[in-house]
């Protein structure tokens, strides 16, 4: 009897092992090895918002416990901050979870808060596409002597590989080729990757690029301690020179590459020095000749023997260092021009100094012989003759033996008007209401011209009569002309008809006006064809047309220059002066 029992019992416990190993991958209801049961549960993810929800389907009140975890490996699944969080079904049947980083071996893991539950894991986003700046950030590089070891929280499998790290752009890592680091995987720890890096190069801008799948990034360790040698490139003329400095016996290498996107293009023959320092010198020297020099071109650099894996990059030529000379050159150049420039303007002032600093010969033709008039064109004389330089002719002013009084207004008038049309000069009519009126009562108004004049002449008069009173009659007497200002007024008037009706032109005659005492209502039709200055706003447009000018037409764009310049400088200033003797200013 007990030998039929044996092995029935001993079949029995074969069959309950199959059963519970064949739904071991399962997460509904199903034997445990303390024979309770795994909660039936649900997982919904978002991951836009780093978030997944469980819900846990049950029908009678339970505790379940909910935790984030790492599947590390089938059978270990790391833990997770916050570790643990309780699920009351009664309260609520489900729970949301936030986890800061989204990986694919992120797992959750539901299981009864009794003792030694059967856990079930479930790893929603194993088919989630692999971010790698996420694996980047979670994961860390250890540097021992001899190797590196890479650690995440995924059983991630980067490939890594040596590159060259740009100084000038440190975003930029140019691949080195047949750089591959061998790696070790631990078969304890799979997260854990170590790379032999025993015969790299230790320079700083030597750099550990770990790639994964279409990500990548590189690692920057090494330090400036654990570089052996030294190399220096100095562009020379159609050649570069390498020069080499090794505290032990090595041999070297070198050769031209020309950088192209992220990688640097070997060009022309390997060049080689042995033994550098067996001979107890302290350098040597490469000669790597090129025939022309193209853009981005590079030297690469490295040690043969004993071989160290990577090169040195040098790019003596780079678009970088050439937009320095760029700025040099461009500097030179400026500087030079400033000088030139300089050198020329003074060589063409002093060839212009004959004539720049001269003015035409004016001669002044009074209208009016009111204070406000005299004040002005006594002013306006001074100016000319004083600030200018200029040689001013004025009845007033007319020295004796060959004044008016002593020729006649006529003579003395056309006399003064052929000396200074024939020097280059100009006649200045300072024009008043006065003298449109000795112009009409000599040469006779139109109709027209009649009743607008006497229009604004009874306006005129009767403002006079409010203002003054009893002393009319004198103030009107002192407001008219004197016999010499209006004789020499009409000879120029009778000069200026002749050259209007006999020559067709009247070069050389301009009206000037002082604002507040001359309007354009004041000049007659007939003259209004002769420019007219109102000073002192068209001080500067006066000065000039008298600025004189006698160089050759090899200097005609230096006068323009100068005459302009001169005119902005001067105007401005002898405006303002003029200003204080106007009217208004006075007042």
């Amino acid at each position: 009897m007990s030998s039929v029992f044996g092995p029935a019992c001993a079949m029995l416990l074969l069959l309950c092992a199959l059963a519970s190993n064949a739904a071991m991958g399962q997460y509904d209801k199903m034997s445990s090895r303390s024979g309770g049961t795994r909660p039936n549960f649900t997982v919904s993810i978002d991951p836009p918002t780093l978030s997944l929800a469980v819900y846990v389907n049950v029908t009678t009140e339970v505790n379940v416990r909910v935790r984030l975890c790492y599947g590390q490996r089938e059978e270990i699944c790391s833990e997770h901050e916050p570790r643990v969080q309780e699920l009351v079904t009664k309260e609520s049947p489900s729970i949301n979870l936030s986890f800061p980083i989204l990986l694919p071996c992120l797992c959750v893991q539901v299981y009864y808060a009794a003792h030694d539950a059967v856990r079930t894991t479930v790893c929603p986003f194993k088919t989630l596409a692999l971010d790698g700046k996420d694996v980047w950030r979670t994961s860390y590089l250890t540097e021992f002597e001899k190797s590196l070891k890479w650690q995440s929280r995924c059983p991630h499998k980067p490939a890594a590989a040596l590159c060259w790290r740009n100084q000038k752009i440190p975003t930029d890592c140019l691949a080195i080729a047949n750089s591959t680091l061998l790696a070790d995987s631990n078969t304890n720890n799979p997260v854990i990757m170590n790379y032999n890096i025993s015969h790299v190069d230790k320079h700083p801008n030597i750099c550990v690029k770990l790639s994964l799948n279409s990500s990548s990034h590189a690692y920057c360790i090494f330090k400036e301690d654990l570089t052996k040698w030294h190399a220096e490139v100095v562009p020379a003329s159609q050649h570069l020179q390498v020069y080499i400095r090794s505290p032990v016996p090595a041999s070297f290498s070198a050769q031209l590459c020309v950088i192209q996107g992220q990688e640097c293009v070997t060009w022309g023959a390997v060049h080689s020095v042995s033994k550098v320092n067996e001979d107890g010198t302290h350098n040597k020297e490469l000669h790597l000749p090129f025939i022309h020099l193209q853009p981005e071109l590079c030297v690469q650099v490295w040690q043969t023997d004993p071989l160290l894996y990577s090169w040195r990059l040098f790019c003596p030529f780079s678009s970088h260092e050439r937009w320095g000379l760029v700025a040099v050159a461009t500097a030179i150049v400026v500087t030079s021009g400033a000088i030139l420039t300089y050198l020329s303007y003074h060589a063409a002032r002093r060839r212009l100094s004959a004539w720049q600093l001269r003015y035409r010969p004016v001669l002044l033709v009074c209208s009016s012989e009111q204070t406000d008039q005299l004040s002005a064109v006594c002013a306006l004389a001074s100016i000319l003759q004083g600030d200018l330089c200029s040689s001013v002719h004025m009845a007033h002013l007319a020295s004796r033996g060959g004044g008016v009084a002593d020729l006649g207004p006529l003579p003395w008038l056309y006399g003064q008007c052929e000396t200074v049309l024939a020097a280059g000069g100009r006649v200045l009519v300072v024009w008043s209401p006065e003298g449109n009126s000795a112009y009409q009562a000599w040469c006779g108004p139109t109709a027209e011209e009649t009743g607008e004049r006497q229009i604004e002449n009874d306006q005129r008069g009767k403002e006079k009569s409010e203002g003054e009173g009893h002393h009319m009659e004198g103030s009107d007497r002192s407001m008219e002309p004197s016999g010499v200002t209006t004789s020499v007024l009409r000879a120029a008037l009778a000069y200026l008809r002749g050259m209007l009706h006999g020559y067709g032109q009247s070069h050389g005659f301009a009206l000037v006006g002082f604002e507040g005492l001359c309007c354009s209502q004041d000049i007659p039709k007939e003259l209004k064809e002769l420019p007219l200055y109102q000073l002192p706003c068209d001080f500067r447009a006066l000065v000039q047309e008298l600025h004189y000018c006698q160089a050759d037409t090899r200097w005609r764009f230096w006068h323009r220059l100068f005459s302009t310049m001169q005119a902005y400088r001067v105007a401005d200033k002898l405006a303002h002066k003029l200003q204080l003797h106007m009217p208004a200013a006075q007042a």
